[in-house]
């Protein structure tokens, strides 16, 4: 009984986040625009794809999906549905594998999840347009993984066809790459042997980048948006273009308004610090919540400057300003690192944790070569916080475990 009811209640928030999204669907976004040109196009969803390759976007099928969903509300409301089923049902599958003792965390990731991805999340560019390009392709990169776990040929088959749609998203592209990269040398390092499974991953999601560099839509792309967005883009050095999207990531992470995940992370990680009784951890965590709280309180902190300093950032050259803010933010991030790695007991996957969220990281990082990249909105950040979500999910089941066994803590 106890698994029907787990699976009525994630159907319960996955209709309800469903629900939540579906009441934007008419707000105006891109949508429209995609509904408008399907008719000109005779509704040919994959010669719109290919056009849309030369001419604007690297995204191929879920430029398709796009205009597809554009003209099918009501499936496009029920693949919402499913994809978040889905995506509850295999987060649960895979963060309570052989824990016996995390039998509430299915439970607690549906409202995890509504907490730290709110509607407003995927509203930028319109409902339909913005769940497509990030929403879908992060749940498909989930389902991918977890159809990887499993040895069979039919799994690897559907893994590695949800992983080559999933890297359509130039960001996930970049994540998977990473992500993988690593985890081949750690199953080399820990089984002496090459994971065949992995490899395969790498090679769909570097192939999906050359894809996305050799497309002639992107360049065009680039060169209209730059004109519109940002006119001195292509005049900033590499390192400015860097600086912008370091500092502007973690403006929005840390001091934004939008992005609850970093509050989250620090209050488990002074939690759980407690429970084990590691004064580093918790004093560090503390200082930092602390200086949060108060930044936003309207009080002057050590984040002050970096306003300032992101702000005028186009006039600036390398100076000390910079530097400063570099070093305060690569240090809050080490801390971080180090505060998984020290709190998690199973240090194979507190590195493996800590590399998807640096990989995630990096992918958010790529719009620092986008014009639009005050302009793209939050939806951009979906990586970064993907990775904070998981790492979240092991940090309560970890804060779960030493509290059902206390005796952990006197070993």
């Amino acid at each position: 009984m106890k698994k029907l009811y787990q699976q009525v209640y994630l159907v319960f928030f996955s209709f309800l986040f469903s629900l939540q999204c579906i009441s934007f669907i008419n707000q105006p976004g891109d949508q429209t625009w995609f509904r408008n040109i399907a008719n000109k196009y005779d509704y040919q969803y994959f010669e719109f794809a290919i056009d849309r390759y030369f001419n604007w976007s690297s995204r191929l099928l879920i430029e398709s999906a796009t205009m597809f969903f554009s003209t099918h509300y009501i499936i496009f409301d029920i693949i919402l549905f499913l994809f978040t089923y889905f995506l509850f049902y295999v987060l649960s599958d895979i963060v309570t594998k052989e824990e016996k003792d995390s039998n509430s965390l299915p439970y607690i990731i549906p409202i995890l999840f509504l907490f730290l991805f709110p509607t407003n999340f995927f509203l930028g560019a319109g409902l339909i347009a913005t769940i497509t390009n990030y929403y879908f392709p992060m749940v498909l990169f989930v389902l991918s993984f977890w159809f990887m776990q499993n040895n069979k040929l039919y799994s690897f088959i559907i893994s590695i066809f949800l992983l080559i749609i999933s890297t359509m998203q130039e960001q996930f592209a970049v994540l998977s790459s990473l992500l993988y990269v690593f985890l081949i040398f750690q199953s080399y390092k820990l089984y002496a042997k090459l994971n065949k499974v992995y490899l395969a991953s790498v090679i769909v999601s570097i192939n999906a980048l050359v894809i996305m560099f050799l497309s002639p839509g992107s360049k065009i792309r680039t060169l209209i948006e730059t004109k519109r967005w940002y006119p001195g883009f292509n005049k900033m050095s590499l390192f400015k273009k860097i600086s912008l999207g370091f500092f502007d990531t973690n403006q929005s992470l840390f001091l934004g308004d939008q992005i609850n995940a970093v509050f989250l992370l620090l209050v488990i990680l002074v939690i759980l610090a407690v429970y084990k009784k590691d004064l580093f951890i918790l004093i560090s965590n503390l200082l930092l919540l602390l200086v949060l709280v108060l930044e936003k309180a309207g009080m002057k902190t050590l984040f002050f400057s970096t306003k300032r300093v992101v702000s005028e950032l186009d006039t600036y050259k390398i100076t000390p300003n910079l530097i400063y803010i570099w070093l305060i933010y690569l240090t809050i991030l080490v801390f971080l690192a180090i505060s998984i790695y020290r709190l998690i007991d199973n240090k194979v996957l507190s590195v493996k944790l800590i590399v998807l969220v640096i990989s995630g990281y990096i992918a958010r990082m790529t719009v620092s070569f986008s014009p639009t990249i005050y302009s793209s909105g939050i939806r951009t950040h979906l990586p970064i916080l993907f990775g904070i979500f998981i790492v979240i999910l092991y940090l309560i089941r970890e804060l779960n475990h030493v509290y059902v066994n206390p005796k952990i803590l006197e070993s």
